[in-house]
C-alpha cells in the first residue's frame, strides 16, 4: 500500500487527515500509535543487541517533545520571527537567506517536523547544556537542517557553531535504490545470519581446533558488517553487495582482526603474557619495515583528531588498514622471536605489543571488537 501513496493522492490526502486527528488526541489513533512506538522500540532493542551497541542513556521520541512545541512557538512570536501565510500556515521567512519559508505549522493545523527539532533542540541545550549536537540524517535533509540552524541563530542560540547535520548518502543495490515502499530492502538479521555463516565456514576450514567458534564467528561476521559501512565516506554511494559486505580479505575488519590475533599468537608462541615483555629503548638503525610501522603507530593520536573535527570514521578505517599492512610486510621479512640479539628482540616484541594495541583501541572506537585468537 505504502508504494501507492506516491501516485494516489487521496491515500496522501487521508493519511494527513489521520495525522491530525492523532494530534488531536482522537483516542482509537492514539492507541494505534502507542501500539507502533511499543513494536519499533522492541524491534530497535533487538538490533541493538544483534548490534553490540550500548545501551542509550536517553530514548526521547518526538511525541516527549509535543508539549513544548507551544512554548516555542509563544518564544518565537515574542522575537518576532513568525509570519502568518495567505492560508493561515505559520512560518519563519527565510527569503532573504535564500532559504525559502520555515514552515512550523501548516494551514491545516498540523504541526511540523521542524516545530518538533526546535523543541527538541532548546530542551537539550536547557537540560544537558551539551557541548556538541550531532544530527545523524541523510543528505536529502540538508535544506531542513540549514532552515533549523539559521531559525535558531535568529532566534538567539548559537546552533551554528554548537550542532551540526552530519549527513550521509544512501547505500544502494545494483539494480537501484534500497526503498521499503519498493520492498528492495535488506534485511539486517538476514545479513547477519549469513555473515555468521561465511565466517564460521573460514575458521572451521583454518582453525579447526579454536575454542569458542561461535563467539569469534559472530565477533568476525559483524566486524565485517560494520566495516564495510564505516570504511566509506558517508558523502560517498555505497553499493551493496553480499561479497563486498562480508568479505573478509583486504580492507575490511576481519583482516584487522586477523592482524591483531596473529600478533597475540606470536606472545602465545613464546609463551609470554604481552604486558609482561619488558620496556625496550628504540637504539641504533632500524630497518625500513620497522621504522614503517613505527611512523604509523606515532600517527594514531593525529588520526584520531582528524577522524573527530570532520566526523569522518573511515579515516580511522583507513588508517588501522595502512598500520596492519606495515606490520604484516614487517612481520614477513623481519625476524622476532628467532632473533638473536635480545635488545633488537625486545625491540621488536615492543613495536608488534603496540601495533596489537592500536589496532584494538582502533577497532574499540569503530565499535569492532578484537579476538585474541582466530
Amino acid at each position: 500500500m505504502s508504494a501507492q501513496i506516491d501516485t494516489t493522492p487521496e491515500l496522501r490526502d487521508l493519511g494527513k487527515a489521520e495525522f491530525q486527528k492523532l494530534e488531536a488526541g482522537d483516542s482509537e489513533n492514539r492507541e494505534a500509535w502507542e501500539w507502533f512506538v511499543k513494536v519499533s522500540y522492541e524491534d530497535f532493542e533487538k538490533y541493538r543487541q544483534l548490534l553490540g551497541i550500548n545501551s542509550f542513556d536517553h530514548n526521547l521520541g518526538e511525541s516527549f517533545y509535543e508539549d513544548k512545541m507551544t512554548q516555542v512557538l509563544n518564544q518565537f512570536e515574542e522575537k518576532g520571527l513568525i509570519t502568518i501565510g495567505e492560508t493561515g500556515e505559520k512560518y519563519v521567512d527565510l527569503e532573504e537567506q535564500n532559504l525559502g519559508r520555515c514552515i512550523l505549522v501548516k494551514s491545516d493545523g498540523a504541526t511540523t517536523y521542524h516545530l518538533r527539532d526546535f523543541a527538541t533542540y532548546i530542551y537539550r541545550k536547557n537540560e544537558f547544556d551539551f557541548y556538541r549536537n550531532l544530527y545523524i540524517v541523510d543528505v536529502r535533509q540538508s535544506h531542513h537542517f540549514r532552515q533549523l540552524f539559521r531559525v535558531l541563530e535568529m532566534a538567539g542560540y548559537s546552533s551554528e557553531t554548537d550542532s551540526a547535520h552530519l549527513d550521509f548518502v544512501f547505500m544502494t543495490l545494483p539494480e537501484g535504490a534500497i526503498s521499503t515502499r519498493k520492498g528492495t530492502t535488506i534485511s539486517l538479521e538476514n545479513l547477519l545470519a549469513e555473515a555468521n555463516k561465511r565466517a564460521l565456514e573460514i575458521i572451521q576450514e583454518k582453525n579447526p581446533d579454536l575454542a569458542d567458534k561461535q563467539k569469534v564467528s559472530k565477533q568476525v561476521a559483524l566486524a565485517a558488517i560494520k566495516y564495510f559501512d564505516l570504511s566509506h565516506n558517508r558523502s560517498t554511494e555505497i553499493v551493496f553487495t553480499w561479497d563486498k559486505a562480508l568479505s573478509f580479505d583486504g580492507n575490511t575488519g576481519p583482516y584487522l582482526q586477523y592482524t591483531h590475533a596473529r600478533i597475540q599468537g606470536i606472545f602465545r608462541k613464546m609463551g609470554e603474557d604481552m604486558a609482561s615483555v619488558k620496556g625496550a629503548e628504540f637504539t641504533g638503525e632500524l630497518a625500513a619495515q620497522e621504522t614503517a610501522v613505527l611512523r604509523k603507530i606515532q600517527q594514531f593520536a593525529e588520526i584520531i583528531e582528524s577522524a573527530s573535527e570532520q566526523y569522518l570514521p573511515n579515516i580511522i578505517c583507513n588508517y588501522l588498514f595502512e598500520l596492519a599492512q606495515s606490520f604484516n610486510a614487517f612481520y614477513q621479512e623481519i625476524p622476532i622471536l628467532k632473533e638473536e640479539n635480545e635488545h633488537k628482540r625486545l625491540m621488536r616484541l615492543n613495536l608488534i605489543k603496540a601495533t596489537a594495541q592500536v589496532l584494538k583501541n582502533g577497532l574499540d572506537l569503530l565499535g569492532i571488537e578484537a579476538p585474541e585468537e582466530m
